[in-house]
């Protein structure tokens, strides 16, 4: 995202990158559909998923490694989140600006998108400093050595 004063108008697209994996796939298209119960329950249901894997993270692998994991996990998971949040918003100034024939500025301050934009990028901050420290040489190291002992018990 390109942190700067304007709302971010592309978060619909970065969110499907973001879920372009085959893990997240049953996700993707929930951003273009916010508001409909079975694209809500499908993202509800993959957002917990992920919160029960940080958790299982911290349980496999022992020590920093582990709790890298989970951090990059959630940081990830409430990066989805977020971003879902925004397109609702988003959706609701676009309707709000119809409605009462406001610019996109005045959509912006009088639903406080500044606010959220603000927490948009604290949650990508924090996803990108948490994939900084899963990052480094030792964490995966560590974390390949604990994968390569587990390797044949599951043989």
């Amino acid at each position: 995202m390109e942190h700067n004063d304007e709302p971010q108008l592309a978060i619909d697209r970065l969110f499907v990158w973001l879920t372009n994996t085959t893990y997240l796939q049953s996700i993707s298209a929930s951003i273009n559909h916010v508001l409909d119960a079975d694209s809500q329950l499908k993202l509800h249901l993959k957002l917990d998923e992920m919160r029960t894997l940080a958790m299982e993270a911290k349980f496999c692998f022992k020590g920093k490694s582990g709790d890298a994991i989970a951090e990059f996990i959630e940081a990830y998971q409430s990066l989805l989140f977020s971003m879902y949040q925004y397109q609702i918003l988003l959706n609701k100034m676009s309707q709000s600006a119809k409605e009462y024939q406001w610019t996109l500025e005045q959509a912006s301050e009088k639903l406080h998108e500044p606010k959220q934009r603000k927490d948009l990028f604290e949650k990508e901050n924090a996803l990108a400093a948490s994939y900084k420290t899963l990052c480094q040489q030792n964490k995966w190291g560590a974390i390949q050595w604990q994968i390569q002992l587990a390797g044949p018990i599951w043989r």
